[in-house]
């Protein structure tokens, strides 16, 4: 198990501080709180995915990182809890953004919770330093890998190397690595270097990538490496018809879309 320090408290406002202030991170979820969610869980008998069933027949609450959301995955018919996952203040915290939410669960409630409950876990790291400290707490919370996506970025500052990857790997056999790619039009030498790198770690690989970056050329090039799966940013590209939009993907060879907007 490993040990998270406590955060570091900043100093008050009228004292002199040098350098950027960061911001604290939560304090975490009450013990009532884990308790009231795990139970919530335990007795909500829908959204049971089950070990080797077709992910893309999973439904998957895309944002779970508030425990207001989290609740509402729960009580709700879904398979997979989505979570965003930063190192702040030497805190492991659930949180899309460099400054969470002030009731950003911290992820050894959510682990906990994710576990108890038995929905799969879709980790989406946005810090490569996360990864190794979080998956520390899948693995000791007895996760089966199979109900685990690991979804780490292979573009920009926080990418992750290939020998990062094999580790996660050696680990975690079957769960499904998500290769997540950079912004920007997706070009042919990205697909080739990305196919090369799936290869290269081997097992369950999916690349997600953005609905308005992709057409049926784009979706041939990266299944050559593993399976693809869509998603949108409903500010850009919003999907107003979502059967028709999947159906259109089907017939590109998609194997799936992550909670469409």
């Amino acid at each position: 198990m490993v040990r998270i320090e406590p955060p570091v408290r900043l100093l008050p406002s009228r004292s002199p501080v040098r350098g950027p202030v960061l911001p604290d991170a939560p304090r975490g979820a009450g013990r009532d709180l884990v308790e009231q969610l795990i139970d919530i869980g335990r007795r909500n008998a829908g959204g049971r995915w089950t070990a080797g069933d077709d992910l893309a027949g999973a439904r998957a609450m895309h944002s779970t990182n508030r425990g207001v959301e989290l609740r509402a995955a729960l009580e709700g018919d879904y398979d997979w809890l989505e979570v965003d996952v930063r190192r702040i203040r030497g805190a492991l915290v659930a949180s899309h953004d460099p400054t969470p939410a002030p009731d950003a669960l911290r992820m050894t409630d959510w682990i906990r919770i994710g576990a108890a409950t038995q929905r799969g876990l879709k980790l989406d790291f946005k810090e490569r330093d996360a990864i190794a400290p979080t998956l520390d707490l899948v693995a000791a919370a007895g996760v089966p890998d199979a109900r685990v996506v690991i979804n780490v970025p292979v573009e920009g500052r926080e990418r992750v190397t290939l020998e990062q990857l094999r580790r996660i790997r050696r680990r975690f056999p079957r769960a499904t690595i998500n290769l997540s790619l950079g912004s920007g039009a997706y070009t042919a030498h990205q697909a080739r270097r990305a196919v090369e790198l799936a290869r290269s770690v081997g097992g369950p690989i999916a690349f997600p990538l953005d609905l308005a970056r992709v057409d049926e050329r784009v979706v041939r090039a990266f299944k050559r490496g593993g399976a693809v799966a869509i998603w949108n940013d409903p500010r850009r590209t919003p999907v107003r018809d979502t059967g028709a939009t999947r159906a259109q993907l089907r017939r590109w060879g998609v194997n799936g879309t992550i909670d469409l907007r």
